[in-house]
């Protein structure tokens, strides 16, 4: 929640490492570099496939 991943907002994976670890994600027009532990914490209820 400290960088922005508030419940209800649209967070969209763009890009993975090669290993899988770290995770590049966008949320709010704000890119964030996860951990995949730090992913993991993020609940997901609707995904749209593009």
């Amino acid at each position: 929640m400290e960088m922005g991943v508030l419940p209800g907002s649209e967070v969209r994976m763009e890009q993975r490492a090669p290993l899988g670890d770290p995770l590049l994600i966008s949320v709010q027009g704000t890119m964030l570099s996860l951990r995949k532990a730090e992913a993991a914490c993020i609940s997901v209820t609707e995904i749209v496939a593009e």
